[in-house]
C-alpha cells in the first residue's frame, strides 16, 4: 500500500495482529459507520453545537488512529480540543477541513481494501 493518506506502518502492525482479514473487517466497520459519523459532524457544525462536534470528532480520533489515517486523527483531535476548550470559532472554522479529510480517508481506506 502506498497511499500517502494512510500510515503503512499501522497496516503492517494490524496485519501482524490479525492478518488481512482484520484490516478488512476494521475498514468495513469504519466505512459502514461513516455516513452517520459524517452526518453528525455536519449537523454539529451547522448548528454550532460544540458538545456534539467534540463528541463526533473524538470518535474519528480513535477510528482514524486505529486505521492509520493520521491526517484524519490529527484534524479530528484539533477540532475536538477546540470545541472542548470552548473555542467555538476555531472548532467551527476547522470543521469543514475535518469533513474533507474524513472523505479523503474514506476513499483511501476503500482503495486499501480493494488492493488486498
Amino acid at each position: 500500500m502506498t497511499d500517502p493518506i494512510l500510515d503503512p506502518a499501522r497496516f503492517t502492525q494490524l496485519r501482524r495482529i490479525g492478518g488481512q482479514d482484520l484490516i478488512t473487517q476494521l475498514i468495513d466497520t469504519f466505512a459502514a459507520e461513516a455516513p452517520a459519523r459524517r452526518a453528525a459532524l455536519a449537523q454539529a457544525h451547522a448548528t454550532g453545537d460544540l458538545t456534539a462536534l467534540a463528541d463526533a470528532a473524538h470518535i474519528l480520533v480513535a477510528g482514524g488512529g486505529q486505521l492509520g489515517a493520521v491526517a484524519l486523527a490529527a484534524e479530528a483531535r484539533a477540532v475536538e480540543e477546540a470545541a472542548r476548550g470552548g473555542n467555538a470559532s476555531g472548532a467551527l472554522a476547522r470543521a469543514p477541513t475535518l469533513l474533507t479529510t474524513f472523505d479523503a480517508a474514506l476513499a483511501a481506506l476503500a482503495r486499501a481494501r480493494e488492493a488486498r
